[in-house]
């Protein structure tokens, strides 16, 4: 028994308990339907659609086949290894990507500020999300190799049998994990802090709060289940960060913290492990009954963050915004972690901007094109006109940044409120101070939006204060990439003599992208800032700060082959994206490196080139049983730009490979689902292709032959001294 002096010895729900069976309990499908509410309860009496023709009136049927399509190697008790859902952890508070800073930007910020732009104190739920997340690394290590599930966050729904419990009323729970070898279910309660001082509206300590969330777990779970399983155990565990509480020897074991909740797991296992060495071994369907319902039956609405969930789920967390709560990727999250940037974004009592000069050089994924469609969106609500100049590298088509942009500024586009510029040019011969120029006075009146601009060689010799243009109207520029860069090239102090009078903010954190895409993207390079090359002579600024907090996401999936191997490898890299995202359509994006043809500087490769790699992919995708469609950075080959415009409206089961440029038709670009494919291993503009990307990166490396990297190294010697030369180099080669 518990010591009375014990602050955890109420209702002694902590620790080993055996399941227990209760007579006269309705059964399941009873329970299940006096427990849900209207709406859901109707659903429960239509038939389900279970594909192929196949339907089923019958909720446990449904989760059989659930089960079967999410989870084959539990149906199939093939499992090995952990399933945790979600795959990846999902913060309340997608902002709060540097917990240890938040206090700090959020007083930094002025009370208007917080007021105009929206932004609540989320303080207590960040302390909730840093303790969860800590819980669930710890667990994905514990568990990675054992046939468990781990259910994080876990809403459900509460049987009709519990007094006093409403219809369709549910209970949260931290996490839940069943343990299939051991038969026990484990429920663990996080706490910021344990304390018996009460508090809050609901006037109940941190530690009765915990104590009192097992316990109703274990009463829902015995009612759902003491009918239909065998002899399970339920253990009440309470994870925390700091302890005030007076606790005795018997709980200490079922109270952990980071430092010891794996030795205190393992010893719980070893425990139960000798009590079931004498016992019966129990069939594989308990542990079936057991996760089907919790996943796919009893879990209220909108349900788990499945498989089939995952990826839409952290996509929405990094660019999508609710009405509380800003999401990672938001222009108003980029500007929270640099608070005295908010300056750019206000206007005056003319409702002109206070900063009407404003360059943005930080690195991809930043967000400097959401802070400029803020600004934007908000000259527009005042009535102001705004043109909008995206540059493009020596192709002849738009840029699908610029393609979306158009749709998304569709209706103040038909008023005549917005334009947009398609400027091709090559910054090895152009002066683009006169080509902006030319183009700024296009539309005079208009405040000027510049993206994806690459300064030529000769961009310090040029005055960008002086471009001519009414005083009271806005110019802002992101700068993509410089012409023969150097990583001091990109210091605000160089910048400042070709841009003086300009305001540069310092965006540092890749809030557009989840953890794992950018450490791969790194590297061995850690945070270390580096060149990122778009081609040979021209490169873009990596820098960039990687926060504790920031969503991790899931993990990039590599596929290495060799070139006569390229088709297999792009099979198995399209049968992963229909494991993942089923039919929705995804992003292929080709790097062709520099042979066959490759334009010295523009990186586009010849016709035939692009055109057989296109058909390559399409084939592959034929035979997957997926559609695509061909964006090409030339205007005889591929759908047009019309045809793109309907694809991001509406894709359906249609992916879309972009061919040609260097990937150069992607830059400022973004989308949850990316496959590149990398023909010659070049490395060239890969850095630019996978931060394209959201949520799910799936990379194609082609190990090329000797010979072919030989001709990729000449290549780039051969342009270093003799510009001139390239073509005849090809003809060498080919």
């Amino acid at each position: 028994m518990c010591d009375q002096a014990c602050d955890f010895h109420p209702n002694n729900v902590l620790g080993v308990h055996q399941v227990e069976h209760h007579p006269g309990t309705e059964p399941f499908q009873q329970q299940l339907q006096a427990g849900t509410p209207k709406k859901q309860k109707e659903q429960f009496k239509d038939e389900y659609n279970l594909g192929s023709g196949q339907r089923t009136d019958s909720p446990e049927e449904a989760a059989d086949a659930l089960l079967q399509r999410t989870y084959p190697e539990i149906a199939n008790n093939t499992q090995t290894a952990g399933i945790f859902i979600p795959e990846s952890f999902i913060p309340r508070v997608p902002l709060g990507v540097d917990p240890k800073n938040y206090d700090k930007q959020f007083k930094a910020l002025s009370e208007a500020d917080k007021s105009k732009f929206k932004l609540n104190d989320k303080a207590g739920e960040l302390q909730g999300d840093m303790v969860e997340k800590s819980l669930y690394e710890q667990l994905k290590e514990i568990y990675k190799e054992k046939p468990v599930v781990v259910l994080q966050g876990a809403e459900l729904l509460i049987p009709k049998t519990n007094s006093g419990v409403k219809r369709g009323e549910k209970q949260e729970s931290d996490v839940i994990i069943i343990n299939n070898r051991l038969k026990y279910v484990m429920n663990i309660e996080a706490k910021k802090t344990l304390s018996t001082e009460k508090k809050g509206r609901s006037n109940v300590s941190t530690i009765d709060s915990a104590l009192s969330q097992i316990e109703k777990c274990k009463r829902n779970f015995e009612t759902y289940f003491s009918q239909d399983i065998g002899e399970w155990k339920f253990i009440g565990v309470i994870f925390y960060d700091q302890s005030n509480g007076n606790i005795c020897k018997r709980c200490e074991c079922y109270v952990m913290s980071v430092d010891d909740i794996k030795e205190k797991i393992k010893t719980i296992e070893e425990e139960i492990e000798v009590e079931r060495a004498s016992a019966e071994d129990q069939s594989v369907t308990d542990y079936q009954t057991i996760v089907k319902r919790l996943v796919f039956t009893i879990y209220a609405n909108p349900g788990p963050v499945i498989k089939s969930k995952i990826i839409p789920k952290i996509t929405d967390a990094i660019t999508t915004s609710t009405k509380t709560n800003i999401a990672q990727g938001d222009y108003r999250s980029v500007l929270f972690w640099t608070p005295t940037q908010f300056q750019i974004m206000h206007l005056d009592g003319a409702n002109v901007p206070i900063q009407k000069r404003v360059l943005l050089n930080s690195c991809m994924s930043t967000g400097k094109t959401e802070v400029m469609k803020g600004m934007m969106r908000m000259l527009l609500d005042e009535g102001q006109r705004c043109h909008f100049i995206i540059c493009q590298f020596v192709v002849e088509k738009k840029s699908i940044l610029q393609v979306q942009l158009e749709n998304e500024f569709q209706k103040e586009k038909e008023k005549g409120n917005i334009v947009f510029s398609f400027l091709n040019c090559n910054p090895e011969k152009d002066n683009m101070y006169d080509l902006i120029q030319n183009k700024i006075s296009e539309y005079p009146g208009y405040n000027t939006f510049i993206d994806e601009m690459v300064l030529d060689a000769n961009w310090s010799d040029n005055d960008w204060s002086k471009i001519i243009m009414e005083d009271h109207l806005v110019l802002w520029v992101i700068i993509a990439a410089i012409h023969g860069a150097k990583q001091e090239d990109f210091a605000p102090s160089k910048m400042k003599l070709a841009f003086p009078n300009f305001f540069i903010p310092d965006l540092k954190i890749p809030l557009r992208n989840c953890k794992q895409i950018v450490k791969y993207v790194q590297g061995d390079k850690s945070d270390k800032p580096f060149l990122a090359k778009v081609n040979r002579k021209c490169a873009s600024n990596f820098s960039i700060s990687v926060p504790e907090q920031m969503i991790d996401g899931l993990a990039p999936t590599e596929f290495v082959v060799k070139t006569e191997n390229i088709m297999s490898g792009i099979q198995q890299a399209i049968q992963r994206v229909k494991d993942t995202v089923g039919d929705r359509g995804v992003t292929i994006i080709i790097c062709g490196g520099v042979s066959g043809g490759y334009d010295g500087y523009t990186g586009q490769g010849n016709v035939s080139t692009n055109s057989d790699r296109a058909s390559t992919i399409l084939s592959a995708l034929e035979s997957a049983g997926r559609n695509g469609i061909v964006y090409s950075s030339h205007t005889d080959q591929g759908v047009s730009e019309e045809r793109l415009a309907e694809w991001i409206k509406d894709r359906k089961n249609t992916d879309l490979v972009v061919v040609g440029g260097n990937g150069y038709l992607c830059r400022g670009w973004e989308d949850q689902n990316i496959l590149v494919v990398d023909y010659m291993d070049s490395g060239l503009g890969m850095e630019n292709m996978c931060m394209r990307t959201i949520t799910n990166l799936l990379v194609v490396r082609c190990k090329a032959p000797r010979d072919e990297r030989l001709a990729d190294t000449v290549h780039r010697v051969v342009d270093r001294v003799a510009p001139w030369y390239p073509r005849l180099v090809d003809r060498v080669f080919r």
